[in-house]
């Protein structure tokens, strides 16, 4: 939300036990998405600070051999 608008969707989330802590994707305009931008999204009726993050939020550890 964007002082009261709604300006995207969360498509899934959840608890993330790599970060500890919630995390979450969905869709926002372009022009609204730039990484570490602060926004808010209604968690069960209640607005909460959230910040664009780039994917993958956490650095892959694997090797592909």
């Amino acid at each position: 939300m964007m002082q009261g608008n709604v300006i995207g969707a969360i498509t899934s989330g959840g608890f993330g036990p790599t970060l500890q802590a919630p995390v979450a994707m969905g869709y926002v305009p372009t022009e609204l998405s730039a990484v570490g931008t602060k926004h808010s999204a209604l968690v069960r009726g209640i607005a909460r600070p959230i910040t664009i993050a780039k994917m993958p939020l956490v650095p892959q550890r694997y090797f592909r051999g």
